[in-house]
């Protein structure tokens, strides 16, 4: 049981740190913004002014709901959507890092492979810079 409490910690650090490092780099330098993400922007807003799941006054059905809609919660709290996505994004890939490692360890019960699957995932280059540009399906963004 130990053994496990100290591996989630160690995770929980790499996750932290993973977190830090989208949370700051779209913080300073800003996101890479694309048609979608202005769409999802759109319809976080649209949501707030009572009309609904709408762009340009249509249904916005292209895509689940929930990314807007956790947009527009944040916004309510008073975080713009576009700051908002930056957050999403960095909590987003904190979790992924935390839970890959997590899952690994269960499965192998090898805290060595566990850590050091996190840390890889921590330094892909590609799996980053998906989570520094905003919007919910990381497998389709540039």
């Amino acid at each position: 049981m130990q053994d496990t409490h100290k591996t989630n910690w160690l995770l929980g650090i790499i996750s932290l740190f993973g977190f830090m490092i989208v949370w700051v780099f779209t913080w300073r330098l800003g996101q890479g913004i694309t048609f979608d993400s202005l769409v999802y922007f759109w319809v976080s807003k649209s949501l707030l002014a009572g009309k609904g799941y709408s762009y340009l006054d249509v249904l916005y059905s292209d895509q689940p709901p929930l990314y807007p809609s956790l947009l527009a919660l944040l916004d309510l709290g008073g975080l713009d959507p576009i700051d908002a996505s930056g957050l999403l994004n960095a909590v987003s890939f904190g979790l992924i890092l935390f839970f890959s490692g997590k899952w690994l360890y269960q499965a192998t019960h090898s805290r060595p492979a566990a850590l050091v699957a996190s840390v890889v995932l921590l330094v892909s280059f590609p799996l980053l810079r998906l989570f520094l540009w905003p919007g919910p399906n990381r497998f389709s963004s540039p």
